[in-house]
């Protein structure tokens, strides 16, 4: 809940009503915290704070980006903050007539994961030079931002005009908040705000002219679908644009596919004795990649929290030994394996989530259980999200970890046979062009674990 704020005690009375206002607004908006606008606006909860303090006029770049965040009208805050400003006069005018400082190059590309640096280089060859743009794809847990992300500092090296990095998981079907972020695109690469064009399709065209022209790694991670990346790909033979996302965007022409799953046992294997510096054949080795059930993320929060103690494979095998005891210790500060299985579940519809709840109550599931077409359609639903696998024998297989997931969140089986729905099951959410979500649903969303960004 938001804090109550200070009284504004101002001089400026134009300026006192201005920052009312803008408090007025961000109650409507379900008077959300500075640090979850913050999220939204893309500048620190101080900053925002400050706008709303009613001490000075905020700059033209905070108002808008405020405003965006709760909801409200841009073009008619964006004329209120130019008549207020003339109305203050000549400190700011003064100010605009100022040379501006160069514009720093960017460099937003947050820190890569130190344990999995390069440990899918085969995947990497199949991105050729001159790529505009790059689609990893894979459910969650699977590590697809920590490869996309070192892929994209990779590439930096070759890209000297800079870096762009956006998190599109809080603005998914929010026109407001796609405008949000290619504004502070275009300021990155020194397209003031006043410079910039009012409407998202001409901000585009400019940026994808500039991504034309120079040499640029962007990476936009958690995407929704084809209709939010749109506005930032284009053809380019000197950019790369990197998309990281649970779902093909096969509506994306050009756009290369680089599909993520689990790890091969080798590969999991050899994961774990570069870490520990042991062996790749030793036994444990390969025993801890079992217990992970070759999982990207299970592997990667283990040796966060084991690496540097004594005997950590020993300790690794106790502690995973038991699948439910397993999902509780894979929880690693904003890495969790649990979070991410829910995830991946939560992700299909309640018939496919009752489906794997007898598959694994059956540990796997033959075949010729699956021939009728609709149960072959979960069944490829299921498999697309990393939930099940096919075994020997084309049997449908569920790795321990995701049964324990299941087994411990379903509900016992009801006494006509039929499968209960799980607790918690989502329908899944129909993605429209057209739709527009609600301020106060995206900052409501705002309030849950975010676990999309942590694989």
């Amino acid at each position: 809940m938001a804090r109550p704020e200070n009284p504004i005690a101002s001089a400026n009375t134009a300026v006192a009503a201005f920052a009312e206002d803008l408090r007025r607004l961000r109650s409507d908006a379900g008077s959300p915290t500075y640090r979850e606008l913050a999220r939204y606006a893309l500048f620190s909860a101080s900053v925002l704070s400050s706008a709303a303090s009613g001490q000075r006029l905020p700059s033209l770049q905070v108002t808008l980006a405020f405003v965006a965040a709760c909801g409200g009208d841009r073009e008619a805050w964006r004329n209120r903050w130019l008549q207020l400003a003339m109305l203050t006069g000549g400190e700011i005018v003064r100010e605009r007539r100022q040379p501006e400082a160069s514009t720093p190059r960017p460099a937003q590309l947050p820190s890569r994961q130190g344990l999995l640096i390069g440990c899918r280089p085969h995947l990497e060859h199949r991105i050729a030079p001159g790529t505009s743009t790059v689609v990893v794809s894979g459910p969650p847990g699977t590590g697809r931002r920590a490869f996309a992300l070192d892929l994209a500092h990779r590439l930096a090296r070759e890209a000297p005009d800079g870096q762009l990095y956006a998190d599109l998981g809080h603005v998914t079907g929010a026109s407001l908040g796609t405008k949000c972020v290619m504004e502070h695109f275009l300021v990155a690469l020194g397209i003031s705000l006043a410079e910039q064009p009012l409407d998202l399709e001409k901000q585009a065209e400019l940026y994808r002219s500039i991504l034309a022209e120079r040499r640029l790694v962007v990476l936009l991670v958690n995407a929704g679908d084809e209709h939010q990346v749109r506005p930032f790909v284009g053809e380019s033979t000197t950019s790369t644009t990197l998309v990281v996302s649970t779902r093909r965007m096969s509506g994306l022409p050009g756009a290369v596919d680089v599909p993520l799953g689990r790890f091969t046992r080798a590969g999991a294997a050899a994961i774990v004795a570069r870490a520990f510096d042991v062996r790749q054949d030793g036994p444990l080795v390969a025993q801890v990649a079992e217990l992970c059930a070759d999982m990207p993320l299970a592997i990667d929060v283990t040796l966060r929290k084991l690496v540097g103690t004594s005997r950590p494979l020993d300790a690794a095998v106790a502690a995973l030994a038991d699948p439910s005891r397993a999902l509780r210790w894979l929880d690693h500060h904003d890495l969790s394996v649990r979070e991410a299985l829910l995830a991946r579940f939560r992700s299909v519809d309640p018939e496919a989530q009752s489906f794997l709840v007898r598959i694994a109550r059956e540990k796997s599931l033959s075949a010729a259980a699956t021939r009728l077409e609709t149960e072959a359609e979960i069944t490829d639903h299921l498999v697309e999200a990393g939930l099940v696998r096919h075994g020997a024998g084309g049997d449908l297989d569920v790795d321990r970890l995701v049964r324990a997931l299941v087994l411990a969140e379903g509900r016992p089986l009801p006494a006509c046979g039929r499968i209960a729905h799980l607790p918690h099951a989502r329908a899944k959410r129909s993605r429209s062009h057209g739709a527009k979500t609600s301020r106060a649903a995206d900052l409501a969303a705002w309030r849950r674990p975010d676990t999309g960004s942590h694989t």
